[in-house]
């Protein structure tokens, strides 16, 4: 099947959409790891301190929650309009229906992992350095 002048021209700027799209998706990772990792070893600091406190170390961790929640919202979203613009492509661009029909098939792709399963993950660990700061303040001394 041949394509259209306007086919191609439509393809081509959902191509560069999404391009752009994906872009911004990939940006926005590297600032929320960057974010995380900050405050990760700001976390390493305060809990390793001398002094050991319990409220500014918690504080951090109640922080790391919220950004990466904030984090898989902003990811989730971004993935939204990334799948509009992939079956509006797909409707389109019948080379690029084509490519993703005969493409085999996964159960996770590689953006659901970095919008769903990355997230999710620091997330178990800020519980977990939860989980430790409140051990260390109520837990049984040894």
């Amino acid at each position: 099947m041949k394509e259209s002048k306007e086919t191609r021209l439509d393809g081509s700027m959902l191509w560069e959409y999404r391009l752009h799209e994906d872009t911004i998706f990939y940006q926005r990772l590297n600032v929320f790891l960057v974010a995380e990792s900050m405050l990760l070893v700001a976390f390493a600091l305060l809990f390793s301190s001398p002094e050991k406190s319990f409220f500014v170390p918690l504080i951090v961790v109640i922080l790391g929650c919220f950004l990466t929640a904030a984090w898989l919202y902003v990811s989730h979203r971004q993935m939204v309009v990334i799948n509009q613009i992939r079956m509006e492509a797909e409707k389109a661009v019948p080379t690029y229906r084509k490519i993703r029909k005969d493409r085999p098939k996964v159960l996770l792709g590689s953006m659901s992992t970095l919008t769903y399963i990355v997230p999710s993950i620091v997330f178990l660990i800020w519980l977990a350095l939860l989980a430790a700061l409140l051990y260390r303040r109520f837990g049984v001394e040894g």
